[in-house]
């Protein structure tokens, strides 16, 4: 039986809005899927004909199983071989669950390379991507600044392509930050994390970004995907690093892995001198409403402290602050396998700019509970585990109160020091 999986265009479908892009996957013994990717209007003369988007946004799922992949349509033979490395290295983290196939396609070659030369930014809204576009576009990297084009925001990621109203107000969020800037924002929804449910994302995401990145290779020279770590704290294996984006693009259009020189830290201490950023950064995903940030989650209470630790004011984009009893119970919520390091860096920054007081004592403590915690048994922290989803539970049902800290008048958060 052919195990091949075969990837076919499927002509584009344009509406009062957007243009439908998609391809039809097929493999033996599976049903056929439609991968598609809906751009607006306003971007589609920026679209390549190419079909290497598909092929990278489909590369995970033939790795696994097992199965050689021919693509109808043109490829870059450029990314064609970086994708033999990418592939190499992922058998190599993982190689229980990945394999290399062979890659074969109707036409192999370049396309023409647009001028200007203009990049593209995967933009989410959020502390990384903003602080990408933000030194790109004021020329704060000296001979590595890139002319950014445009950003683009990805409707079915980290909010799910059913929430549309939570992406409208999120996507105006992001706008007020382009603008500020002078870069307009394009706008793409994709069903690829509702075809591929049982992929692992923290493998896949920067796969799956660039996939949406190649899409404009008509217009643009290469894309920049933010960042998550500094050169100190990269892991492997992990979605996007700067050791492996790079094998995601060609020579006719490049992915590059942006600003890991930078602690989060450093991120936050440009953002907080930006006035749009402020406003408008988008650093939740755990919320109830994903357009805002709850001030609660781990990634709210992370970049909350970061920005009191670098001597700034509580942000606009925060509704209220954390007192010091809320950091002092932390460690009782979720928090998440990399905290110890995060909360380190932030009492670290706190002390580097003069701005220590009882919250970071309030810090250390629930930092040393949290090390104290993980350091117990298995058996014991399970069991904490369910403790901590029957309350969450009950939360959802309007059993329990929500752990939001007590309402207090925003205060100035350079202005906490002994």
């Amino acid at each position: 039986m052919d195990q091949t999986l075969y990837i076919r265009p499927i002509e584009p479908a344009r509406g009062p809005d957007t243009t439908m892009y998609s391809a039809r996957i097929e493999c033996a013994g599976d049903a056929p899927l439609t991968l598609q990717y809906a751009v607006a209007n306003d971007f589609v003369p920026f679209i390549t004909d190419a079909m290497d988007s598909f092929l990278v946004g489909t590369l995970f799922k033939a790795m696994k199983k097992r199965a050689p992949i021919h693509v109808h349509g043109r490829v870059s033979p450029s990314l064609l071989r970086n994708l033999t490395e990418f592939q190499d290295a992922w058998h190599h983290y993982r190689p229980e669950l990945y394999a290399p196939v062979p890659i074969t396609a109707d036409r192999e070659a370049e396309g023409e390379l647009p001028v200007p030369e203009r990049y593209v930014s995967a933009f989410s809204g959020g502390a990384d991507a903003s602080f990408t576009l933000y030194r790109h576009c004021k020329k704060l990297c000296g001979r590595l600044a890139r002319p950014i084009g445009a950003a683009v925001m990805v409707h079915g990621f980290d909010i799910p392509l059913n929430q549309t109203q939570t992406f409208v107000r999120a996507s105006a969020r992001a706008r007020a930050i382009t603008e500020d800037l002078g870069v307009p924002l394009a706008r793409v929804a994709t069903n690829w994390r509702i075809i591929t449910p049982e992929e692992n994302w923290e493998h896949m995401h920067g796969s799956a970004l660039a996939a949406v990145l190649l899409l404009f290779q008509k217009g643009f020279r290469g894309g920049l995907i933010a960042s998550g770590s500094p050169y100190s704290k990269i892991t492997n294996p992990w979605g996007s690093t700067p050791l492996l984006d790079w094998r995601l693009g060609g020579s006719s259009f490049s992915i590059e892995h942006d600003a890991v020189a930078f602690a989060r830290h450093q991120k936050i201490e440009a953002i907080a001198q930006w006035p749009a950023g402020r406003r408008n950064v988008r650093i939740c995903f755990e919320g109830q409403d994903l357009s805002q940030n709850c001030g609660v989650c781990y990634k709210c209470m992370r970049s909350l402290l970061l920005f009191r630790a670098v001597g700034a004011k509580l942000p606009e984009c925060f509704a209220h602050d954390a007192d010091d009893q809320f950091i002092r119970t932390w460690h009782k919520r979720d928090m998440a396998p990399n905290a110890a390091a995060s909360i380190r860096e932030i009492l670290q920054a706190a002390k580097i700019h003069g701005t220590e007081g009882s919250w970071t004592i309030a810090l250390q403590a629930t930092l040393d509970d949290h090390l104290k915690e993980i350091s117990r048994p298995m058996w014991f922290r399970k069991l904490r585990e369910k403790t901590a989803l029957r309350t969450r539970l009950k939360r959802l049902l309007g059993r329990s109160p929500s752990p939001r800290p007590t309402a207090k008048p925003p205060a100035s958060l350079g202005a906490q020091k002994p």
